[in-house]
């Protein structure tokens, strides 16, 4: 079995077959053939070419993706806007309710708060 090692020198970036480090070649342990190996690639490298960058398409989609954040944003505080104003509503309506004095009392609060609460259409 063939071990490989680092190089023996700072900076060194070959991988060495049957070199250790500090260990001279050829007095590595078990080391039959410490020549290094070296794959060498015979074809040139083909490169993909390069797209040509459409800066209108981009800045197109940046806009709309700002927008939707934007929008989901908006509609998320409209949200919570409405959520605290109908618990105000209803707080107020149970303040009103509740400050009434008999049975009677009340029933006269719930018509007359239906009468001028609820939107006419």
């Amino acid at each position: 079995m063939m071990k490989l090692y680092l190089g023996m020198f700072r900076g060194s970036n070959f991988v060495q077959a049957g070199t250790a480090a500090g260990v001279a070649v050829g007095k590595a342990p078990g080391a039959a053939n410490s020549t290094p190996f070296v794959v060498r690639r015979n074809s040139p490298a083909q490169r993909a070419p390069e797209p040509a960058l459409n800066l209108a398409a981009i800045e197109e989609r940046a806009r709309a993706a700002r927008s939707a954040w934007i929008g989901s944003k908006l509609k998320s505080y409209y949200e919570a806007l409405v959520r605290k104003f109908e618990k105000a509503g209803e707080a107020e309506m149970e303040n009103y309710l509740a400050a009434s004095q008999s049975l009677a009392d009340l029933e006269e609060r719930i018509r007359r708060y239906e009468r001028t609460r609820l939107p006419y259409y």
